[in-house]
């Protein structure tokens, strides 16, 4: 059905960037959902964002919402504040995030099964940014036996360890997609070696695993094949959301049925996108979504 709804489950958060101990930018719109309903926006006219919002939300973030004409329809008003973060970059591999308002808050407005609920009877996919703790997936895979649509996940920081190995491979089984980036995947397989992470990937997905490899570009990875699709070279802003960007992307290209590697080039033009500017991109631009079209045909002739 050309109505169906991709649904995007995950935070909305006001951003604070402090590079090298420096605030360098604050108080923007951020979050995995802002970020990723932008990349899945920027190919698809039917998106939904899902998630818990403070009731600040049409002062701080509603301007660029209603700008990109997006609805208001799967928000929860669940605090008096949107959560707050501070995203430092002071390490050279992983960035580190803290709540302003404190974890409990921040939980309040994390998208729930309740909420996922809501609006799957008119989805045709479902991208969700969460870590793998099980009292959340029981629930939320319990409720999608009832349902045919593509899933993604993009797997949160604070569950890539090796403990926690078995735990991720066994949520594989049941997901369409797996977004996450190389330095996750060298936590939670315990190896630096890039080859075996892409082959025990190749061995245990189910459908489609999408490697984000920095400013290099990523791979995507079925059990049948593998393709390197490179980035896009434009000037770097701010890269927060990148991730997000892409996997919101590649959502779309899963839901229309189109290639692995088509999906990674559109995920691969969302994310260049992102990290021109401080915060998600203005995916209501005519001209900025005929663009996006172009740049997708040159990427595709440039994989191998």
């Amino acid at each position: 059905m050309i109505d169906q709804l991709d649904i995007i489950a995950a935070a909305v958060l006001i951003d604070n960037i402090v590079f090298q101990g420096v605030r360098k930018k604050g108080h923007f719109p951020g979050g995995a959902g802002l970020y990723a309903i932008a990349g899945a926006s920027l190919f698809s006219e039917n998106t939904l964002l899902v998630t818990g919002v403070g009731q600040d939300f049409s002062e701080k973030i509603g301007p660029w919402f209603d700008s990109n004409k997006l609805s208001r329809d799967g928000l929860r008003f669940a605090t008096d504040l949107t959560p707050c973060n501070i995203i430092d970059y002071s390490d050279s591999n992983f960035r580190s995030e803290k709540p302003l308002l404190g974890i409990d808050h921040f939980r309040k407005c994390e998208p729930s099964v309740e909420d996922v609920k809501k609006v799957l009877g008119k989805a045709r996919s479902l991208y969700i940014f969460r870590n793998s703790r099980s009292n959340f997936w029981k629930k939320l895979l319990a409720l999608l036996e009832n349902y045919d649509l593509k899933i993604l996940w993009e797997i949160g920081l604070d569950a890539c360890s090796f403990k926690n190995r078995n735990e991720i491979l066994e949520l594989l089984k049941f997901v369409n997609g797996f977004s996450l980036n190389l330095e996750e995947a060298k936590l939670i397989f315990n190896t630096k070696n890039e080859d075996k992470i892409i082959q025990t990937l190749q061995n245990v997905t189910k459908e489609i695993v999408f490697l984000r490899a920095g400013i290099r570009g990523s791979y995507v990875i079925t059990r049948e094949k593998i393709h390197f699709i490179p980035s896009i070279n434009v000037e770097l802003v701010d890269d927060t959301g990148a991730g997000n960007a892409y996997s919101g992307a590649v959502l779309i290209g899963m839901a229309e049925g189109l290639s692995p590697e088509i999906c990674g080039a559109m995920g691969t033009i969302s994310s260049s996108e992102t990290i021109k500017q401080f915060g998600p991109p203005n995916i209501g631009n005519i001209v900025l979504r005929e663009k996006t079209q172009e740049n997708l045909k040159q990427l595709i002739s440039r994989i191998n």
